[in-house]
């Protein structure tokens, strides 16, 4: 932190005559010396969750020729936007500066357009926005930007950042917008201001997702009641054949008033998938935000993989009046002039789109424009084992407002947990009230276990197994402790209206003569124990296609693997012929013939090259004959050398004739 300086009362204090003025300067001064020594005091202790761990090293010697140097478009790149930050800075001294060209991993300038990697993962759960920012989310850790509101001096690659999983807040946004370009959407990364809450993703205020209500968008319109003796309504005499004609008609009219402005539309359709408005991810939870959401309190530039934008307007009073129509140049300064400046726009409303006129297209032709430099981060992968490892070490911990949320990969654990949550009465999250539980791939179909602490009620709920009866395979279980009741549940069968059901009671004491027997400690230990164990050796159901966990699957890929390996094997031994020499004698021959056909024609280099592999042939040819005759005179010596040694054999001698 930092401290204030010290005081030299001999240089910076100015003595007059007035004695009054003398005795403010003194206490002014002894002012500052006290406030000076409080505030050196005070020694702040970062949490676990600000505490930032050092950079992973980058060896330089695996990473590719575009990470340790630049081309020459974009070193041009580079001093375009020197050029526009010099003028950007004359031009706006009050404004903060911007994020052109930080320093990659490797410590080379890039600008930050470059830095973004257009990719579509070939995952179903990253073909939309939702699984992208919900998958970004859980993959990667945060580190605070240090200082909290300054820029940051390195914007790693989306490669190395999924790599170590983790990094800033920029780093987040870097890879969830190579991740929506690589979808189709038109994203865009946002430089700018927001509540600290947001910035740090403190959730210890927020209701957690999973206690939220599900609100329905569409509510079905109450059906009004029909009366049974009303009066029927005047038929309609009109022709449906004419109104179907001139809807006909009007709809043809409006195609052809709108071909002129169907280009133009296409252009902004282009990569947002039809997104109906504009709105903010917060890459740090995966959720969306209206763009007048009262969390985000300013914004200083925006860019793409094409263009850089630098905001104007004024945002004194949060985004809440913002216009991102990026062609209005009185609210947007770009960085490159051409038609990523212009027909880019975000979303604007398409009855203000005029069609250029025919002068303007002609002077846009004659215009030489400078394209952005491709990317300079080779290609997006994620493996299969990390999108299913999904959390950096497989586990991941958010807290909220009265609730903890833990989730975990799945065969992560030994039961299939994969998501916990556990509600508190307080607000310290001292003291738990209910505790949920959610299972996959359980052998039992187990799917949710939710425990009551204060009513020590235990529910759990289960999957349809395919294997069993309906009416057979339990739906849910309830122990109900305090009423000496378990209460089973089964699944409905197709075609009763009320599933099978069971109660088991346990009886209250009678009397002494038929009193049963009670429950020992030892007992109680040797039930609990029990459980435990069978929770320990829950066996998780693993499908066929995963041969990295079924071991049965792998020893059948393997086995197929050889067998294929094999078969190869034999394929080549089948092709091999002892007769090779009468092969290369056919080819010479070819070759020979091929020569007293073109001789006359032929180039002295050509010459040189026929006689060259007369040469090799005839002294294969030759090697070939010496192998032949060798293995014609050793062949029958072998055989009998091996009949021989058949006949000494104790077990096989007597098999032989």
């Amino acid at each position: 932190m930092e401290v204030l300086p010290e005081v030299d009362c001999e240089e910076d204090v100015t003595i007059t005559d007035n004695e009054e003025d003398d005795e403010e300067s003194a206490r002014d001064l002894e002012g500052l010396r006290d406030l000076e020594s409080s505030l050196s005091n005070i020694r702040i202790n970062p949490t676990v969750t600000h505490m930032a761990r050092p950079r992973a090293h980058v060896d330089l010697s695996k990473c590719p020729s575009s990470y340790k140097e630049n081309s020459a478009q974009e070193k041009l790149m580079l001093a375009m936007a020197e050029n526009f930050r010099q003028q950007y800075a004359l031009l706006y001294p009050d404004h903060k500066a911007l994020l052109l060209c930080p320093v990659n991993e490797c410590g080379v300038q890039k600008f930050v357009s470059t830095t973004l990697r257009s990719t579509l993962l070939p995952y179903p759960e990253l073909y939309d926005w939702e699984g992208c920012s919900s998958f970004v989310a859980d993959y990667l850790s945060l580190e605070l930007l240090d200082p909290p509101f300054e820029l940051p001096k390195q914007l790693s690659s989306p490669t190395w950042v999924l790599q170590i999983q983790r990094g800033t807040c920029f780093d987040f946004s870097i890879v969830l917008c190579s991740l929506l370009l690589g979808a189709g959407y038109n994203a865009y990364c946002v430089s700018g201001y927001a509540t600290k809450e947001m910035c740090l993703l403190d959730q210890s205020r927020q209701e957690c997702p999973l206690l939220q209500p599900q609100i329905q968008d569409k509510t079905e319109e109450p059906k009004k009641p029909t009366q049974k003796y009303s009066v029927k309504p005047v038929r309609d005499l009109h022709s449906n054949f004419e109104k179907r004609q001139e809807q006909k008609q009007h709809a043809e009219a409006e195609a052809a008033a709108l071909k002129k402005q169907q280009d133009v539309e296409r252009l902004q359709k282009v990569g947002n998938r039809e997104v109906p408005e504009n709105f903010f991810i917060d890459p740090l939870t995966g959720k969306s935000y209206s763009t007048t959401n009262e969390n985000f309190l300013g914004i200083e530039s925006v860019w793409n993989h094409r263009n850089y934008w630098v905001n104007k307007q004024d945002c004194t009073f949060g985004c809440d009046e913002m216009t991102f129509d990026m062609g209005d140049l009185s609210k947007w300064e770009y960085v490159l002039c051409g038609p990523t400046s212009q027909s880019l726009s975000i979303i604007s409303d398409p009855k203000t789109l005029e069609e250029p006129e025919d002068e303007d297209e002609e002077e846009m032709e004659g215009l030489k424009v400078f394209e952005m430099p491709p990317s300079w981060v080779t290609k997006i992968d994620i493996s299969p084992a990390d999108m299913e490892m999904r959390y950096p070490g497989g586990m991941k911990v958010i807290q909220y407002r009265k609730a903890k949320l833990e989730k975990f990969a799945p065969y992560l654990l030994k039961d299939g947990l994969v998501t916990k949550l556990t509600m508190y009465k307080d607000l310290e999250c001292t003291q738990a009230s209910t505790i949920k539980e959610w299972f996959k791939h359980q052998s039992d179909h187990l799917d949710e276990r939710e425990l009551h602490t204060d009513s020590n009620r235990v529910e759990e709920r289960f999957h349809r197994d395919l294997s069993k009866a309906a009416s057979k395979d339990v739906a849910e279980r309830i122990f109900m402790m305090t009423d000496r009741r378990i209460q089973v549940t089964f699944h409905l069968e197709d075609d009763k209206i009320i599933p099978a059901w069971l109660n088991f009671i346990k009886p209250k004491e009678a009397a002494d003569s038929q009193k049963a027997q009670a429950f020992t400690p030892q007992m109680v230990r040797s039930i609990l124990s029990s459980r435990e164990k069978e929770d320990s050796n829950t066996d998780l159901l693993i499908s066929i296609y995963n041969p990295t966990r079924n071991e049965t699957a792998r020893r059948h890929m393997e086995e197929k693997e050889r067998m294929a390996e094999e078969k190869k094997q034999r394929q080549k031994e089948k092709e091999l012929d002892l007769l090779a020499p009468s092969q290369e004698t056919e080819e010479l021959q070819k070759k020979q013939l091929w020569y007293q056909k073109n001789y006359l024609t032929m180039s002295n280099e050509d010459e040189d090259d026929y006689l060259a592999y007369c040469s090799d042939a005839m002294f294969r040819i030759h090697v070939f004959k010496m192998r032949l005759i060798r293995h014609k005179e050793r062949a029958p010596q072998k055989y009998l050398a091996l009949e021989e040694k058949l006949k000494r054999h104790p077990r096989l001698a007597s098999h032989l004739l």
